[in-house]
């Protein structure tokens, strides 16, 4: 959409306020060509605290042309939610194994296993954190003597404690503290 500009005779000096990361303009005075006794090129401001004369340069011509609209300065769109604890490092669970879990933002990996040395199982895990939850995939990998994989639904509990609130394919763990 275009704004039609038929004549410039006026300009209005703005302050620019920011609020919520949202820029807002606000004219603070205006300077408008008025005839005067002494002059006739003469510009009155017009203020809420004082009103002087100050000469100005006289108006030529006025144009007509189009202006556009200018782009939007706040976008309020909704923003990813950054998540509240880092759960990277190492932590234990209540399967007898050991997890090795990095987060890089919303994103969860892990490697668990019950030996390093002989290890009853061995698996890795992919996961999203939304809010409070962790959904994701497992799967063993041939280190372990399973083979088998499934979906796990977590809860972060605190910043050292993770929950299981649904699993399947077998996984045993449902507690995981540091």
């Amino acid at each position: 959409m275009t704004k039609k500009v038929h004549s410039i005779f006026a300009t209005l000096p703005i302050v620019a306020t920011v609020i919520s990361g949202c820029l807002f303009f606000n004219p603070v005075s205006a300077y408008v060509s008025l005839p005067s006794k002494a002059n006739k090129n003469t510009r009155e401001t017009i203020d809420l605290k004082t009103k002087q004369s100050t000469p100005v340069p006289q108006v030529i011509a006025a144009y007509d042309c189009n202006v556009p609209d200018p782009p939007p300065i706040c976008d309020p769109g909704p923003r990813p939610r950054p998540p509240v604890i880092n759960l990277t490092g190492k932590w234990q669970a209540n399967d007898g194994g050991t997890y090795y879990i990095r987060q890089i933002g919303t994103q969860v990996w892990w490697y668990g296993e019950y030996s390093p040395t002989n290890p009853a199982f061995s698996n890795v895990f992919n996961g999203t954190i939304n809010n409070n939850q962790i959904n994701g995939n497992w799967a063993d990998v041939p280190k372990g003597s399973t083979l088998s994989s499934g979906s796990l639904q977590l809860q972060i509990d605190s910043y050292n404690r993770i929950e299981a609130v649904s699993k399947s394919g077998g996984f045993g763990g449902s507690l995981w503290f540091r």
